[in-house]
Order: structure tokens, then C-alpha cells, then sequence
């Protein structure tokens, strides 16, 4: 009997980890931008922001794109929600296309927005938002057969800032200083260090770097991937020289622990800091 609720329970904690609904945020920053808008006193030609929102579980790994905001210098901010994927799946050209109606924005009454993504969205991947003004729906009002005036266009690349969270600590002694390793536990996209885990480093006397551990698995599917625990293995040899190996355990889907291989960690330590000898 205490065999089967330890089997029930294991049950249960795996199916509440798989069934999570996993979230993402992501950014562009200054995006490449046009608007033709022919309505005077409407500036929709300068964007500081886009903001994106989605989400997506392992029994529903379709991705989901919950929110599209556009922070624009001149005119009101747009936050459009309620999208619909094209065809729910990919177009003929590989990529993702999905759209929703923003009612009443500016002066317009309905205004549909397109987003176009080469593949799932996620941290380093390409965007493309367009705007029309709906002029002419079918029947049904379906958005995939809605067109308009073309009123405006951005693009730019996506940077991954879902909020951190914190999978370990450690603190070990580097060339006889401490240093503190601190794990995130989301592997993450940017520009800076690539794919991958996030370690963020302070050595005291040297400041603070973030090293990126490659990861095997795709972008796009980070989100259901968590790192869990930070393993490091010294050794001191009769000489005085400290060796530091380390590896990331982290959770599948379905909650197993799976690991990174065994490995030096001075490599990264001197790329980071530049302290090539």
C-alpha cells in the first residue's frame, strides 16, 4: 500500500511539473520602423519598445503569443492581446505567422496586427510586426482573410528578459580570493554571451561577469528546461595548484535530472575576465 501512494504521489509531482504553463518575455529595443499613416497628427514612425509576451506547456507545447506591446515616442502605446495562430501551425515559408484586432486604436476603429517570427519565438530570433487599418473582412471575419491600408512596420531582433530566478550558489576560493557562482536557473539567448546556462560570477578584485555554459538543448525550447544544482569538484595537487571542475544538473519536462559533462571551469573564468595567461 505505501509503495502505490509513494508511486501516486511521484505520479502527481510529475504531472504538475510537465503540466506547468511556462512563460517568456521578451524586448526589442529602438527597432527598425516606417509608418505611412495618412490621418494628420498621428506619428507612429518613431518606437522606443517592443514588448512580447508568450507561453506554452508541455501538453500544449504550441507555443501561444499572449501580448504584443509597442511603445511608440509620439503616440499612445499599443497593447493588443487575443492572437490567433495562422493555420496552427507554420506558413509555407517556415515561419509562425499569428494576428489579433485591436479595437478603437488612435483614430481607428479596428486595427489588425501581424506578427511574423521565423520558427518559435525565443531570445535571438527576428520579428516582424505589421499594421492595417481593416477595411474589408470576409464573412466569417476570419483574420486571416482581413486586409486594409498598410499603416505600419517594425522589425528587430528579440532579446530574452524573462525575470530571473535564481537555481544555486556557490562560493569557492579562485587564485586565493572568493568567488561567488550564482546559477540562473532559465537558460537564455543574448546578444553578449550566446546560448545557453547563465552563471553570474563575482571575484573579489575583479567584479562581476556573467559566463554562458552551452546548453543541450534548442532555443526554443528553454522554456521547458530548468537548471537545478551547480556542482563543483576541487582538487589540490602537491604543488599547490587548485583545479575546478564543474557541471549544471537541471529538470526536464517531465522533472528528471539530467547534467551538463564535467568540466574546467577556468576556461570560462578567463574568458570572462581576460586573464589569459
Amino acid at each position: 500500500m505505501k509503495a502505490i501512494l509513494v508511486f501516486l504521489s511521484t505520479l502527481v509531482l510529475t504531472l504538475g511539473l510537465s503540466s506547468e504553463a511556462k512563460a517568456a518575455e521578451y524586448e526589442i529595443n529602438y527597432p527598425s520602423a516606417s509608418s505611412s499613416v495618412p490621418y494628420p497628427g498621428l506619428d507612429l514612425n518613431m518606437v522606443k519598445k517592443v514588448k512580447v509576451k508568450t507561453s506554452s506547456s508541455i501538453h500544449t507545447p504550441e507555443q501561444s503569443l499572449d501580448e504584443v506591446e509597442i511603445v511608440f515616442e509620439n503616440a499612445t502605446n499599443l497593447i493588443v492581446k487575443g492572437f490567433q495562430k495562422e493555420g496552427g501551425s507554420y506558413s509555407y515559408n517556415g515561419s509562425e505567422v499569428y494576428r489579433a484586432v485591436a479595437n478603437d486604436a488612435w483614430v481607428y476603429s479596428k486595427v489588425l496586427v501581424t506578427v511574423t517570427a521565423p520558427g518559435k519565438i525565443s531570445g535571438g530570433k527576428d520579428l516582424t510586426i505589421d499594421l492595417q487599418v481593416m477595411e474589408m473582412t470576409n464573412a466569417l471575419n476570419e483574420l486571416n482573410y482581413s486586409h486594409g491600408l498598410m499603416i505600419f512596420n517594425a522589425n528587430g531582433i528579440l532579446k530574452d528578459v524573462t525575470p530571473v530566478t535564481v537555481a544555486d550558489v556557490e562560493t569557492i576560493s579562485y587564485q586565493d580570493k572568493d568567488m561567488t557562482l550564482t546559477l540562473y536557473q532559465k537558460p537564455k539567448f543574448d546578444e553578449f554571451n550566446g546560448e545557453g546556462f547563465k552563471i553570474k560570477v563575482n571575484w573579489m578584485g575583479n567584479g562581476e561577469k556573467i559566463i554562458n555554459v552551452p546548453a543541450p538543448i534548442p532555443a526554443e525550447e528553454y522554456s521547458f528546461f530548468k537548471a537545478a544544482d551547480l556542482e563543483i569538484q576541487t582538487q589540490t595537487f602537491p604543488d599547490g595548484f587548485t583545479d575546478h571542475q564543474f557541471r549544471i544538473k537541471y529538470q526536464d519536462p517531465f522533472g528528471y535530472t539530467q547534467e551538463t559533462p564535467l568540466e574546467p571551469l577556468a576556461p570560462y573564468i578567463d574568458q570572462a575576465f581576460q586573464t589569459y595567461p
